[in-house]
């Protein structure tokens, strides 16, 4: 998780095209094993019933942080600073899609 935060920050100060696509591709390599890791540490002190409720509500959280990251993301964009709205939006780190 940590990995996966900093490169996400780092991902705002990209100046190449080589630079974008490395990020980009160790932000997605760090973030595939979120899931998994949340639902084994769940399965650490849960029973099946509760597992499956706790699993349900988590996966559920990811589609409402969807449905307003997008009013999030517009918010962010009208931040006036020394930086490009697109740079605010990795470094507060706003997520636009829910790990795969």
């Amino acid at each position: 998780m940590t990995c996966w935060g900093v490169f996400t920050i780092a991902h705002a100060w990209t100046k190449t095209n080589g630079m974008l696509i490395a990020f980009s591709l160790m932000i997605g390599l760090f973030e595939a094993g979120f899931y998994p890791t949340a639902c084994f540490y769940l399965s650490t002190f849960y029973t099946r019933y509760d597992l499956a409720i706790r699993i349900g509500l988590f996966y559920g959280m990811y589609a409402i942080a969807g449905a307003f990251s997008g009013a999030i993301a517009f918010g962010i964009f009208q931040i006036n600073g020394p930086l490009h709205g697109w740079q605010y939006l990795f470094i507060i780190g706003i997520p636009d899609h829910p790990p795969s």
